[in-house]
């Protein structure tokens, strides 16, 4: 039998190695890190991602975290905002990797996520930077935040991509609470 300190020692030791284990086995955020989902673009913020998962297939709506593009309703520039979004995925395979943040899902289903290219760009914060969507933070997802934020000044005063035509005269948001149905 063994003694207190013994046992005592001997259970911190399994412990601390279930830990270790469970912490190695933990997603590091990316939704898929080892392998890239392929993506079709819906609008300048919205993605159908599509992968394998195991054995089964995998079809997920995923909204770009910390960004605002203009709806496809907002012609002409939800439709630039889409083909932009369109080309910078293109340009990389069609694939994309994808990272949660803390909240996983948003009031109509869809998963939240930032979307690397595989040259290591953040979609999120190029569309932005671009001129082709607007930051927007909505805590408790901030883990690019500041990043988004930045590209956005940039992009407003480099006048890039919308930001020289003055389409974020009326926002995306401003756009969508006038054409509610």
């Amino acid at each position: 039998m063994l003694d207190w300190n013994m046992s005592n020692h001997y259970y911190t030791r399994i412990l601390i190695c279930l830990l270790g284990m469970l912490l190695l086995a933990y997603p590091s955020g990316k939704i898929d890190a080892a392998d890239p989902m392929k993506v079709a673009v819906i609008d300048g913020d919205t993605l159908i991602a599509t992968g394998k998962h195991g054995h089964t297939h995998q079809r997920e709506l995923i909204r770009l975290i910390g960004i605002d593009a203009p709806e496809i309703g907002q012609r002409p520039w939800g439709q630039r905002a889409k083909q932009h979004l369109q080309n910078l995925i293109r340009k990389q395979g069609g694939a994309v990797f994808l990272e949660r943040d803390v909240e996983q899902r948003d009031r109509y289903g869809r998963q939240l996520a930032y979307a690397w290219l595989g040259n290591g760009i953040l979609l999120n914060e190029r569309m932005v930077r671009d001129g082709y969507a607007l930051a927007v933070t909505i805590p408790p997802n901030v883990r690019y935040a500041s990043r988004i934020a930045e590209a956005q000044k940039r992009a407003r005063r480099d006048r890039a991509g919308l930001w020289k035509y003055h389409a974020f005269r009326k926002t995306p948001h401003q756009w969508r609470q006038e054409n509610q149905h």
